[in-house]
């Protein structure tokens, strides 16, 4: 990005001089100096407008970022799709009789079911963990239905301060707790003590689907993306906007293109796009849509009746082709690259279930005929919701093909 604004200001200040010498043969020597110092500071105000703007541009969250637990008074909620690892907020700690009792908010929203229970690094059964010394630790989870069930284990031991008016309706969550152990063994079953995480594998929220209409959980780019722009904790679109007939018929198109199969190496395969991820709800509303569309090659389109759907790129044989006998000009078309924007060389991140889904780098996207020439010029790109590598570099080879187009 920084060297982008370079090139930004470089191109302001090539401009104001274009600028500074045509008013010199208009006004004369003189006055071309007193404008163009004026509007040179202009340019130089604009791009150090845009430096600003680039240093102060929100940074991306990473996939591993929702799976910290901490306390904190007023955190901003969070919400999944597709698959995720997560932990979240303390919402209850308490200790009592030699046990610690806490109550962790994994998200907001129902989340479709809990696949993986997590303490630390270790995989366990929800029930009974068994640690060093015998089991220690035991948990219980809710998904976070509309209206769910209290803890009636933690009301049984602090009925003061956790009743059956505790639901935690809509937020999906897990209550944990540490039985006591001798002191001598403490320490062996709970190397950070109170502060042990626990972590959920688990499918996130709910979509509808295009095609049939049916709520339930998906993956596909394209039903995450409509879920999340119409949801009342994500963009709040009416829904009449992507319901209209040509906005419609737009997001099952996007729907089926996203459902491809895409043949893997040793005989597997995949869907074209899914989305896998997370978002903060005191995060822009532009900023979590730009990296789940980024994650499927996605555009908004306005439709004719008023509608907005979603187009992602797909090849289809053109239906007219205009050749030279129709084209008597054309303006604004140049061969080759534009400067600010070239790269050779395209890198990425993407979400890795295989590296405990956290952000993992692809392999790079290189041009090394292109390199040899002009030297290693790079683009980096992040695509922290693409659940898979085969999706990341197909997501880079375009974005290495407009980064160099023939025209």
């Amino acid at each position: 990005m920084p060297a982008a604004v370079v090139g930004i200001i470089g191109a302001i200040g090539a401009a104001v001089s274009g600028i500074a010498s045509t008013v010199a043969g208009l006004f004369g020597a003189i006055g071309s100096t007193a404008i163009g110092t004026a509007l040179l500071k202009l340019g130089l105000s604009i791009g150090l407008s845009y430096l600003v703007s680039a240093f102060n541009k929100p940074k991306q969250p990473k996939p591993e970022d929702v799976q910290q637990s901490f306390r904190q008074a007023t955190a901003p909620r969070v919400r999944h799709y597709g698959r995720a690892k997560a932990s979240g907020t303390w919402v209850f700690a308490e200790a009592k009789g030699g046990h610690f009792y806490k109550v962790i908010a994994i998200g907001q929203g129902e989340i479709d079911a809990i696949e993986e229970y997590w303490i630390d690094d270790k995989q366990v059964t929800p029930d009974a963990v068994t640690g060093k010394t015998g089991t220690n630790v035991r948990l219980r989870a809710r998904t976070g239905k509309p209206t769910e069930t209290h803890y009636d284990e933690l009301a049984a031991v602090f009925p003061e301060s956790w009743t059956a008016e505790h639901r935690g309706d809509g937020v999906a969550s897990v209550f944990v707790t540490q039985y006591a152990v001798e002191q001598k063994n403490y320490l062996r079953n709970f190397p950070n003590g109170i502060n042990t995480t626990v972590r959920l594998v688990f499918r996130g929220a709910r979509v509808k689907n295009p095609m049939t209409g049916a709520t339930a959980w998906s993956d596909n780019a394209a039903a995450v993306i409509r879920d999340y722009m119409t949801h009342q904790d994500g963009m709040r679109l009416p829904e009449k906007f992507v319901a209209t007939a040509k906005a419609h018929a737009g997001w099952r198109t996007a729907f089926t293109r996203a459902a491809e199969t895409v043949p893997l190496k040793g005989g597997l395969s995949e869907p074209r796009y899914r989305l896998w991820g997370s978002y903060q709800m005191d995060e822009r509303p532009a900023d979590v849509l730009s990296r789940m569309l980024a994650a499927c090659d996605g555009r908004l389109v306005p439709t004719a009746d008023g509608g907005l759907t979603l187009d992602i790129g797909a090849w289809a044989e053109p239906a007219v082709v205009i050749d030279s006998d129709a084209i008597t000009g054309f303006s604004e078309l140049g061969r080759g690259r534009d400067i600010l924007t070239t790269a050779n060389t395209v890198r990425a991140t993407f979400l890795d279930p295989s590296q405990d889904y956290q952000a993992a780098d692809a392999d790079p996207w290189v041009d090394a005929e292109d390199v040899s020439v002009r030297g290693e010029i790079e683009q980096d790109i992040q695509l922290n919701m693409a659940p898979s590598h085969s999706q990341a570099r197909r997501l880079m080879k375009l974005a290495a093909w407009r980064a160099n187009p023939a025209w």
